[in-house]
């Protein structure tokens, strides 16, 4: 929560004060580059993305916007409220490893998250963009790569889209707008991992899925 006279609209969890080197790292599509201007916060460039509806975009940005905790645990949040009812039976504990990081970003839970990681699933993607905050992106026989500092950005960005395209076509408008206004709740400081109601029960609960 904000604290008392801060704006409570104001993205606390977004680091950069300017929106235009986020829109350059997010690779943006064309109309949402029109829409960019030079003195833009990342607050006005979001607001004006959603103005235009450019809810994806929106979207991709905010991944690229927020640090890699803040937008892998949006994945994790964002995987649970757009697959509720839904999730196969190897999505809770790969969900559970993701946000047993969030909450210890410690190297054993990562190479816990990246033993889970798929890509053909929200969950296991939410896994993989935690795989990618350390470790290497070659096989163990070759020589070691160190993921790109945009991967874990990607990999929120991909496990996200994948949540809101699961399920009726019809539904996905909705879904995505749901999941773009649950980013920026994050961004603004809510549903935090710190919350005392979610530091203690987020895995229990993800795994009782």
């Amino acid at each position: 929560m904000p604290p008392p006279g801060q704006d409570r609209l104001a993205l606390v969890r977004v680091p950069a004060k300017a929106a235009a080197p986020v829109a350059a790292a997010a690779r943006l599509g064309d109309k949402a580059v029109r829409l960019l201007g030079p003195e833009q916060t990342p607050r006005e460039y979001l607001e004006a993305l959603l103005r235009a509806g450019e809810h994806r975009d929106a979207l991709r940005f905010l991944a690229f916007a927020l640090p890699p905790r803040e937008a892998i645990w949006w994945a994790c949040l964002g995987t649970l409220m757009t697959q509720a009812g839904h999730l196969h039976k190897e999505d809770a504990p790969r969900l559970a490893a993701v946000a047993r990081w969030v909450l210890e970003p410690s190297e054993p839970n990562r190479q816990q998250a990246e033993r889970l990681a798929h890509k053909r699933s929200p969950a296991g993607l939410a896994a993989r963009a935690v795989a990618w905050t350390g470790g290497s992106v070659r096989p163990p026989s070759l020589p070691a790569l160190p993921p790109g500092p945009d991967f874990p950005h990607r990999g929120a960005f991909l496990a996200l889209m994948q949540a809101v395209m699961a399920g009726p076509a019809d539904k996905q408008p909705e879904r995505l707008r749901q999941v773009v206004a649950l980013g920026m709740q994050i961004a603004r400081g809510q549903y935090s991992w710190n919350q005392p109601a979610l530091k203690g029960a987020a895995p229990s609960r993800i795994t009782g899925s």
